[in-house]
């Protein structure tokens, strides 16, 4: 790696000056403010309780309420356990300064996205992934729809793809030495997948279970056999994860107006009512809507509709209820990424594809611990992304209200071809580098003049009060 000389005054600092630390701060800061532009695009409007659901189904007043407002509406905890208490901190912090919640809403969206940016680049570098593919996988990740249309909004969505990135981060933090500092890094990144919405337990639960080699077999009678010689390290963590959770969650409790124990088993049992719904998008479109709209925007529509609680008030909604690629952009990223997502998951499959392939003998054998260690996280990675799609491929109205989760999963999936460490030729991975490039160069316009016609279309309609 090249040397960045300093001016002499600064020289004390000259050996945390990278190339690579360069590279980080300066795609964190260009997601930040992309973040930071595209919420100030969005009406203001959409935090008012009339236009819950506008847009795309999502519960943007209530979700604005739980980090602004303690003392109510809150009763959601068994969906969002630790979600209230963890940002509704941060936002009284920084209303302090600023003196405005929604323009401390909007820091928060942008320093949120700047993490996931630091979050995705760690991942890559701990791949081995060279320096010009992470920043293509960065812009990729910041150009797509699911950053766009999610990380921009005041929704639960955009810090749960955050701390997706977190719990894969599992495998390296278990790696630290000093004992103490282990234990509360590997904590931390089951409580941050547990956090904001519960299912995204289920990131932690895989990427623990592949740091413990349940999934190295990658035969059922091996993953059994694996997951009874470490039933006891497991039971351990996991015990301490959940009883950390719970002991945060009963002080919400107290302190949070309505908030309830998330291990309510009743209120999630009432959750089947979101399957099978009438509304809700057809099986047949589910499919593409959960693998593409997180990279890319279809068409969207508008419809009116009857609020819940006041069914004679028609508001204007924004849909995404097929998936009609509608502009010569919108087709060209969709076939581009579909190709990278191809290659990515045949990449992870490859050993159980070709079991005397040079990739697993030879270098496998030659490759030192972080690429094993990326094959533990792209294999986590890979099962909570299929977990996720059988979950949204029956429950919820529109699929494209959990993109954002869906996104970094599909990332670290789709990088997997170009870990650094391999036997892919080098003709093929440059071809594939030209593909990820004309999917950012295609799905950037694409998203954005989306995103604009849609706020745009909204901020005339929108009830205001």
């Amino acid at each position: 790696m090249s040397r960045i000389d300093l001016p002499p005054k600064f020289q004390p600092f000259q050996k945390f000056v990278t190339p690579r630390l360069i590279e980080c701060l300066s795609l964190m800061l260009l997601a930040g403010w992309f973040s930071w532009c595209l919420s100030g695009m969005a009406p203001p409007q959409l935090i008012d309780r009339m236009n819950t659901d506008t847009w795309f189904d999502a519960d943007i007043p209530r979700v604005f309420e739980n980090i602004t407002v303690r003392t109510r509406d809150h009763q959601v905890a068994y969906k969002h356990p630790l979600f209230s208490i963890t940002f509704w901190s941060i936002s009284q912090t920084i209303n302090t300064i600023v003196d405005s919640f929604y323009l401390t809403v909007r820091i928060i969206l942008a320093l949120n996205a700047a993490v996931s940016i630091a979050l995705l680049l760690s991942l890559l570098t701990k791949f081995q992934i060279q320096s010009i593919d992470r920043i293509l996988f960065a812009l990729l990740y910041i150009a797509s729809g699911g950053f766009v249309f999610w990380y921009s909004m005041i929704e639960t969505f955009p810090f749960g793809a955050t701390s997706i990135l977190i719990a894969l981060h599992a495998v390296y933090w278990a790696k630290i030495s000093s004992p103490v500092l282990r234990l509360g890094m590997m904590v931390f990144s089951g409580l941050a997948s547990i956090s904001v919405t519960i299912t995204n337990f289920a990131a932690t639960i895989f990427t623990v279970f592949a740091l413990h080699g349940v999934f190295d077999s990658r035969s059922v009678s091996g993953v059994i056999q694996s997951l009874k010689q470490s039933r006891k390290p497991l039971l351990f963590y996991f015990s301490i994860v959940l009883f950390s959770a719970t002991s945060i969650s009963l002080v919400q409790d107290l302190t949070f107006g309505d908030a309830g124990f998330f291990l309510n088993l009743k209120s999630i049992s009432q959750e089947v009512r979101f399957v099978g719904l009438e509304t809700a998008v057809p099986l047949w479109a589910r499919p593409g809507q959960l693998f593409i709209c997180p990279i890319v925007i279809p068409s969207i529509d508008f419809n009116e509709a009857g609020l819940y609680f006041s069914p004679e008030t028609m508001v204007l909604s924004a849909r995404i209820t097929g998936l009609k690629l509608d502009s010569t952009l919108s087709f060209i990223g969709s076939i581009s990424w579909s190709l990278l997502l191809a290659v990515g998951v045949y990449r992870i499959f490859q050993p159980l594809i070709e079991p005397h392939s040079t990739l697993t003998q030879a270098s496998m054998k030659s490759a030192d611990l972080n690429f094993d260690d990326g094959v533990k996280v792209r294999t986590a990675a890979f099962l909570t992304l299929l977990t996720f799609f059988g979950l949204h491929l029956f429950y919820g109205a529109m699929p494209f209200l959990y993109v954002a989760h869906m996104l970094p999963l599909l990332t670290v999936v789709a990088s997997a071809p170009f870990v650094s460490v391999g036997d892919l030729n080098p003709l093929i991975r440059n071809g594939l580098r030209g593909v990820l490039l004309m999917t950012i160069i295609s799905i950037g316009p694409n998203n954005f003049m989306a995103f604009r016609e849609t706020v745009m279309i909204l901020s005339r309609e929108l009830i205001f009060h």
